[in-house]
């Protein structure tokens, strides 16, 4: 095969450059993604549910000498993954701060096994362990956690529809805290519900705000409300320090806020509140500002990065309680668990080759 020559000529001189075919195509490539990049119309994805105003008042945080706040999290890993069920280990973590001193803390682990039932998804839940100063075990029903199978669809249904269980145990969790204290209530990400127990737990809280004069917030480090078809890209660019009310989600009765609380903050995020309870905004934004100076998260409240570590389950913990299992069983149950799991694990062999 002849090979193409590029020829450059500067005076006297003349140097030949061999061309390239991959690099040429690579090259085009770019230029075409950045085509169809100026072709998204990202003011189509804005989400319905969402009520953005038109415009906002950026507002400066301030520092507070005098915060209670709860913080909520919780973290799986999967023990036995199957393509008929998912075992996991599940722990809720959940811990008040007066200011930056931890003053009550509890979590809950248990077992759950989700798995198809005709068309829906479900999960059993066996509690294992129950620790601190106030109890936060909550009691999750088979019935809890159905989901109909079509609306989740294909292999991932069944990881999508094992994360019910834990969402429960954080929202039961946090309505225990909540009649345990006062003060703020921050649960990681959004306010939503994946199904009609959750929302119902949700509810519980809103109407619990209302009694006690609490409040309740989300704090999502990711969200599709931070996005150029939901959001103005000024605000989601903007530098500083600074809070906004953006909009509102009139099905949650809750308000928007987009906050950017360090100015070495990664990104902005995504605060909801609840229309429910005291109300005083201000104060609750004063203490999450207060709050938001850990030096390896800049921007985000410590107390979210200290209830995600706890709640964290290790690859070495869920090997432990896996081996425990197997061992625990007949030894032809214990194989066909493994027969089972070997039958969906090829690819992730594959990829573990490669990465050699």
């Amino acid at each position: 095969m002849t090979e193409a020559l590029v020829i450059f000529w500067f005076g006297s001189w003349t140097f030949k450059r061999k061309q390239n075919p991959r690099m040429d195509a690579f090259s085009s490539t770019i230029e075409q993604f950045q085509q169809e990049l100026k072709k998204i119309d990202t003011s189509s994805q804005s989400n319905v549910n969402y009520r953005i105003y038109d415009k906002c008042n950026f507002e400066d945080p301030t520092r507070s000498e005098n915060y209670l706040m709860t913080f909520c999290d919780g973290g799986n890993f999967p023990l036995f993954l199957t393509h008929y069920y998912l075992v996991q280990l599940n722990r809720v973590f959940i811990s008040s701060w007066s200011n930056r001193k931890r003053i009550l803390h509890a979590s809950f682990d248990f077992f759950s096994m989700t798995r198809q039932n005709g068309e829906f998804l479900s999960s059993v839940v066996w509690p294992i362990a129950q620790k601190g100063d106030f109890s936060c075990d909550v009691d999750i029903s088979d019935h809890d956690t159905r989901v109909r199978y079509r609306e989740l669809g294909g292999f991932d249904a069944l990881i999508r529809a094992s994360q019910i269980p834990r969402r429960l145990a954080e929202r039961g969790a946090l309505l225990k805290a909540m009649e345990k204290t006062e003060g703020y209530f921050i649960v990681d990400g959004l306010l939503q519900a994946e199904v009609n127990s959750e929302q119902r737990l949700l509810q519980a809280a809103s109407k619990l705000a209302d009694e006690k004069g609490l409040m309740l917030a989300g704090f999502a480090k990711t969200a599709g409300l931070l996005d150029p078809g939901v959001l103005p890209s000024p605000i989601i660019s903007k530098n500083g320090e600074w809070y906004a009310r953006v909009g509102e989600i009139p099905s949650r009765e809750s308000y928007l806020y987009v906050v950017k609380f360090h100015r070495k903050a990664m990104a902005p995020y995504a605060v909801e509140v609840s229309k429910h309870g005291k109300g005083d905004y201000q104060s609750l934004f004063s203490a999450l500002f207060s709050d938001s100076l850990d030096p390896h998260l800049p921007g985000y409240p410590h107390g979210l990065i200290d209830v995600d570590r706890r709640a964290r389950i290790g690859h070495h913990e869920a090997e432990r309680f896996k081996n425990y299992f197997l061992s625990k069983l007949p030894r032809e149950v214990s194989q066909e668990i493994i027969r089972q799991e070997r039958a969906i694990s090829t690819h992730d062999i594959l990829n573990a080759i490669s990465a050699l």
